[in-house]
């Protein structure tokens, strides 16, 4: 018969192996935070950003040029995008089952170019054969919710649940930005991010309690003895 202490080695080794299915680890977005092309002062990518689809209203300038300096943001550049008809979007990979997907943005009006109540809208959705699949996850973003010349984060996300629900796995993952036509002004974007949350099977997460309250119940044990 093994040990206490090999049984307990045991089970806190299933609880680290089981625990480690439900870590948050990032996925790839391609130039999340524009530093793509490196600038010189004053230059610009005008019309388009690299490594995104785009409406013309859309483009990467280094920070503190053409504009106020925007506080809060990723590195040197950022990516600047019409409120009116400005989009940005990257398509990042399959859709995988169990996995909860978290998309976030900062965005931000820069005193010099206020964009009074201009919003942008966050998206996560599935996309196949040219068109959007199922129902897209969306959340507002509102640049100037903490002030002028600072970046306001928001994030959206596209549940396990509803993943399941809409048969989406399998299907192309879009993020998307857009401008929701509310100001004639540019916003400045920056520092991207999309994670996904693997989210374990009921049986896994009843055998991680179970192997929790085994390594626990051997360490009373071992105490009292």
């Amino acid at each position: 018969m093994p040990s206490r202490s090999t049984l307990v080695s045991l089970s806190l080794t299933l609880c680290t192996a089981l625990a480690a299915a439900a870590t948050v680890a990032a996925q790839t977005i391609v130039n999340p935070s524009f530093e793509s092309p490196a600038l010189n002062p004053s230059e610009g990518v005008f019309g388009s950003v690299p490594g995104y689809f785009s409406t013309n209203q859309a483009g990467i300038i280094r920070n503190g040029d053409f504009a106020d300096f925007i506080a809060g943001g990723e590195g040197t550049q950022l990516a600047y995008l019409g409120v009116t008809n400005g989009v940005l979007f990257q398509d990042t990979g399959l859709i995988q089952a169990d996995t909860t997907y978290t998309f976030s943005a900062g965005a931000a009006f820069a005193s010099d170019q206020p964009g009074g109540a201009g919003t942008f809208t966050l998206r996560l959705v599935a996309f196949a054969d040219g068109a959007d699949v199922g129902s897209p996850a969306d959340a507002i973003l509102i640049p100037s919710a903490v002030g002028l010349n600072i970046f306001n984060y928001q994030s959206v996300s596209l549940t396990a649940a509803q993943i399941a629900a809409e048969n989406l796995v399998g299907r192309q993952l879009r993020v998307v930005i857009f401008g929701n036509g509310d100001s004639t002004q540019f916003a400045r974007i920056d520092n991207l991010t999309l994670t996904a949350t693997v989210i374990p099977e009921p049986s896994s997460a009843a055998l991680l309690l179970g192997a929790s309250g085994l390594g626990a119940a051997f360490l009373r044990r071992r105490r009292r003895a």
